[in-house]
């Protein structure tokens, strides 16, 4: 999945947009209230395909959409640190690049080189 937008409603709803990774044009959104209870959709065309939001807890939604918990984590962490407004992510440079970077790759192990004894 890639991070399309992610929006900081007036109302303390958290908007996400994922691309999907099959179809290009379906965009996933899943939206978090303020009590954190999880509502997504599916935008296709521009249009929403469902007419309501389904309800649903994270770890459903995150399994559904193939996330692992790390990237999902990522997915809400920074609410704070990066605001969206229409579409465009404003905050500093690396916040922006891991939130882009959500799905595409995978954090790395550290090798026997890069551990220094202590």
């Amino acid at each position: 999945m890639r991070l399309i937008s992610k929006q900081q409603k007036p109302n303390g709803y958290t908007e996400v947009r994922l691309q999907d990774l099959w179809n290009p044009e379906k965009v996933w959104v899943i939206t978090r209230s303020p009590d954190h209870k999880y509502y997504w959709n599916q935008l296709i065309g521009g249009h929403l395909f469902y007419s309501k939001s389904a309800k649903g807890t994270a770890q459903h939604i995150r399994l559904a959409m193939s996330l692992q918990a790390w990237e999902w984590r990522r997915l809400w962490s920074d609410d704070k640190a990066v605001r969206a407004t229409q579409g465009r992510c404003e905050g500093t440079n690396s916040n922006l690049e891991a939130l882009a970077m959500v799905g595409t790759e995978r954090p790395q192990e550290p090798t026997r080189g890069s551990l220094r004894a202590g």
